[in-house]
């Protein structure tokens, strides 16, 4: 279980209220959710809502989450099948800005969130 995230972000993070305080099977029951909650949540929305405190709008925010995912399934896939437990981390500013968040689809957004879970269930240890 990684503990820095806590550390950096606070518990529950200051930014999102994401609280690290979850059991191994409670943030996979999360992750596997996240497709049909942010689904569900955002079901009205046009993706150009923005969140408040925050400079990124709906779909970047899902962006954000699915990016982040997509970055802990390489790092985890580097530990249990090859020889690279170490996690360099990335600054989540610098790509939203360079994949422009704010002006992705929502749509879009949402279809590349269920594949970024399934990639990452993939990768996590039962």
């Amino acid at each position: 279980m990684e503990t820095w995230g806590a550390a950096r972000y606070g518990d529950p993070c200051r930014e999102c209220g994401f609280g690290f305080g979850l059991s191994p099977d409670e943030a996979v029951a999360a992750v596997r959710a996240a497709p049909v909650t942010f689904a569900e949540r955002l079901a009205e929305a046009s993706g150009r809502e923005q969140l408040p405190g925050l400079s990124w709008n709906t779909t970047a925010y899902t962006s954000h989450v699915t990016d982040n995912l997509r970055a802990w399934s390489g790092w985890l896939a580097g530990g249990y099948l090859g020889d690279h437990p170490e996690v360099p981390g990335y600054d989540q500013d610098q790509l939203a800005q360079a994949r422009r968040y704010n002006e992705l689809s929502l749509a879009g957004a949402l279809w590349s969130l269920r594949w970024a879970v399934d990639a990452w269930v993939q990768i996590v240890p039962e």
